[in-house]
């Protein structure tokens, strides 16, 4: 924090970019939690997965471009996680809203 060069501000990305980064997966995973017990589907743990592969990738994208100087520690930290953190918040309140919408597919009735 005391010198502010590029390689620096880089690293200081990267660190805070990985608890921003726990923070804003736990809530990707409580979005992603919400299923139907009756529905054999791993399609949720799939993603979770998918989803942190590229998450790590972009903190560590993120870490090059600010220790390059192509992009400032401030603007680096919002874009890639305060986008993080909208996407986890729309997909848990599309989770918790569909239904009301219908948008899901209600199961069929069970024939008697």
């Amino acid at each position: 924090m005391q010198t502010p060069k590029a390689a620096f501000q880089g690293e200081l990305v990267w660190r805070l970019g990985l608890v921003l980064g726990g923070a804003n997966l736990l809530l990707l995973g409580i979005g992603l939690s919400e299923t139907n017990p009756r529905r054999a589907s791993n399609w949720n743990l799939l993603f979770a997965l998918l989803s942190f592969v590229v998450y790590y990738n972009i903190i560590n994208l993120t870490q090059a471009w600010v220790a390059g100087g192509k992009v400032g520690m401030g603007s680096a930290l919002v874009t890639a996680h305060g986008g993080a953190f909208l996407l986890a918040l729309c997909l848990i309140w599309w989770r918790e809203h569909a239904n009301s919408r219908g948008l899901r597919r209600m199961p069929k009735p069970a024939s008697t």
